[in-house]
């Protein structure tokens, strides 16, 4: 009747989920089980992970963490392709529109009001070219990772040898500090990492916390094989220590809670500045995982009160759970005993704040066989394989610095803790530690043996008052035994620290000639393992792409290291030798060298112990231009040139008096010449 065009059209902004979506990714979740192996392993270890957070993760709607991930998806180029082949859409871009979404509507105002939101106009970019040398990522970068959902975000790259490094950690420190999960596991995470690099979120507690675990390890294990005698005989050198360091650090969440890894890490990361002989920087490390371990404590128990209400009973993930936080617990009650001891404080944990519960000696960790690594050491530890022994090491060693822990604690209240207390707490299986003549037949070749004889000798030390001089003599035979045999990147950084408090006693400063020559060498060949050695600064372990970052400034401590010995720093309370430049990190956690100030300076600053301490590990204080490595990506790095700016200073002489300096007194006002009584009586009318 009325030939009027229908002006009606379909809308195509549709609400609710659509036709098929859900069998789509059920398929789609399948498809990627089967085409990459270990996902589905993982996904069912996120959702059976501790303490119920991996459910928090996928189910809490008010998770941050879930709503950064929910926010990459609606994002990504994946829901888009699902979103045009479920609409019919083949040639027409996917809808943008995503306003009926309440729940995104809420992640997104709740990470504008977290500065989580990107700048306006910000639209995922399409997967760059080889010929899009402009692109923000590298070619190689897949499109699916963008960083625009979290500020934190940054992409990670293994270093080379890292299955080098972290056999290196396992037969040298996880030998007595068994804390990190098993080889395999953190084997499985280093298999997930693409060659060009894993997109990680330090503030995601829930997926960050087993990267912290790998890259601690890396990093630790990266300065003691940079001091071996081992090659690869690759054409380039081995990635540089400070970097690999750097990224473990950058690990740890800033403003969310920790999780267990990130306590690990924490506790393994401070024995790196305990090898520098920095306490102060490795007691900043050890409170946080102090704080931390307590904090999982008591989330634990709150879980526990919460569960016993509901009748759920304790699963085999729980106890496992439980276990580890229970050797975590103890590991920081140990160090904080001894860097409190190195810096004269009080140790925070206390042995009443423990349980008493016998860290169970069972399993691979305690019977499989020790395998020494090229390059450590003679050779002569290759011999019949022996059981590795780390959880009876362990729990031996704890027990050493229980007693120590309740000698500060005890004061002059209470029974007095001495050296007697230590023999009874020595297991019969490590009475070679109190024999009358320490042969090398009666100590087993492992790490962990010399190491637990070591801090029997050393706590005795502590405990004695009045301690002999053949203490220290069977001290130092203990050290060189065990460089001879592990080398001294072998030996736990721990004997630079049981060194430092050795050195307060009179027996050490009587030392003289040979013995005090003997004692000197035997700590700089200890600290120098812990010192970036290596002169790679083409090529960063995280180089995933190219960016305009200011290189690195991370100096060669090798000159260092030879002067040290020819330079021995005379003081009454330190008489080993003492070189703050090499020992004491900069604010960027990188060394310091010794371009970082004049000659007159260094003469006219002198070293105070506890006064050159760090700051916060770049890792704790956000995103400072100097701190910057080029593993940081998308982040650009045009930063002052602090280092420029403290050498102009430093080369400034000041002068020892106002007169000596006529222009000083012309810029005041004052005739060239005047000196200081002119000043005064033209100030206050001739005093």
């Amino acid at each position: 009747m009325f030939k009027i065009p229908c002006t009606y059209n379909v809308a195509p902004k549709k609400r609710g989920v659509q036709t098929g979506l859900i069998r789509t990714l059920e398929l789609a979740l399948v498809w990627l089980f089967d085409q990459v192996p270990g996902t589905e392993d993982k996904l069912a270890a996120l959702l059976a992970q501790e303490g119920g957070s991996g459910q928090s993760l996928l189910l809490d709607k008010d998770s941050d963490a879930g709503n950064r991930l929910h926010k990459r998806w609606r994002r990504c180029r994946v829901h888009k392709d699902i979103d045009r082949l479920l609409s019919g859409k083949d040639g027409v871009s996917p809808r943008q529109d995503t306003s009926g979404d309440d729940s995104d509507a809420d992640a997104d105002a709740r990470n504008k009001r977290n500065g989580d939101t990107p700048p306006d106009g910000t639209e995922p970019s399409p997967q760059p070219t080889a010929t899009d040398p402009k692109s923000e990522a590298t070619p190689t970068e897949p499109a699916p990772r963008h960083r625009h959902a979290s500020t934190s975000r940054r992409r990670f790259k293994l270093p080379r040898n890292f299955p080098r490094l972290l056999s290196v950690y396992y037969s040298y420190t996880h030998s007595w500090i068994p804390i990190l999960n098993p080889k395999e596991s953190l084997d499985s995470t280093a298999a997930s990492y693409p060659p060009d690099g894993f997109d990680i979120d330090p503030e995601d507690s829930s997926t960050s916390a087993a990267h912290a675990e790998l890259w601690c390890a890396l990093a630790v294990g990266a300065f003691q094989d940079a001091t071996s005698s081992y090659s690869s005989g690759g054409p380039e050198p081995p990635d540089r220590p400070s970097l690999i360091l750097a990224a473990a650090r950058s690990l740890i969440p800033v403003e969310t809670e920790m999780a267990l890894g990130h306590v690990k890490a924490l506790l393994v990361l401070s024995l790196v500045k305990l090898g520098q002989d920095n306490a102060g920087a490795a007691s900043l490390l050890i409170g946080l995982a102090v704080r931390g371990g307590m904090a999982l404590t008591d989330r634990q128990a709150r879980d526990r009160h919460r569960d016993s209400f509901s009748g759920h009973s304790t699963s085999s993930t729980d106890d496992s759970y439980s276990n580890s936080l229970d050797r975590v617990l103890k590991t920081c009650l140990m160090l904080d005993t001894i860097v409190s001891l190195r810096l004269g404080q009080t140790p925070h944990m206390r042995t009443n704040d423990m349980k008493e519960k016998t860290t169970e000696e069972t399993g691979p960790e305690e019977w499989a066989p020790w395998v020494p690594r090229a390059g450590f050491g003679t050779g002569n530890a290759e011999g019949a394989a022996q059981p590795v022994q780390s959880l009876s090491s362990f729990n031996q060693l704890y027990q050493f610095f229980r007693t120590l822990n309740q000698a500060v604690e005890s004061g002059s209240a209470g029974p007095k803790i001495g050296a007697a207390n230590l023999v009874q707490a020595l297991d019969p299986r490590f009475s070679f530690c109190n024999s009358v003549v320490f042969g090398a037949s009666t100590i087993p070749i492992l790490p962990s043996a010399f190491l637990i004889q070591a801090t029997f000798l050393s706590a005795t030390l502590t405990l004695m008052a009045d301690a002999r001089v053949s203490l220290i003599w069977s001290l130092m035979e203990v050290l060189e035994s065990s460089i001879s045999y592990f080398g001294a990147a072998g030996v736990s950084p721990l004997l630079v620290t049981y060194m430092s408090i050795a050195s307060t006693k009179t027996c050490v400063r009587a030392l003289r000639d040979d013995d005090k020559t003997r004692w000197n060498s035997l700590m700089v060949d200890l600290m120098s393992v812990w010192q970036d050695r290596t002169s790679n600064r083409e090529h960063s372990p995280l180089d995933a792409e190219q960016s305009d970052q200011t290189p690195t400034r991370v100096e060669s401590a090798t000159p260092q290291l030879a002067r040290q010995a020819a330079s021995v720093r005379r003081n009454s309370q330190y008489p080993f030798p003492m070189n703050p430049n090499s020992y004491h990190p900069n604010s960027s956690g990188f060394l310091q060298t010794a371009s970082s100030a004049s000659p007159s300076t260094a003469r006219t600053m002198p070293f105070t112990p506890g006064s050159q301490l760090d700051t916060f590990p770049s890792g704790f204080m956000g995103h400072l231009p100097s701190a910057q490595a080029s593993y940081l990506m998308g982040q650009g790095a045009h930063g002052v040139d602090y280092d420029a700016i403290m050498d102009e200073l430093a080369s400034i002489d000041c002068t020892d008096s106002m007169e000596s300096d006529p222009q000083f007194m012309a810029n005041l006002g004052f005739a060239p010449g005047s000196d200081l009584t002119d000043m005064l009586r033209g100030e206050y009318g001739g005093m």
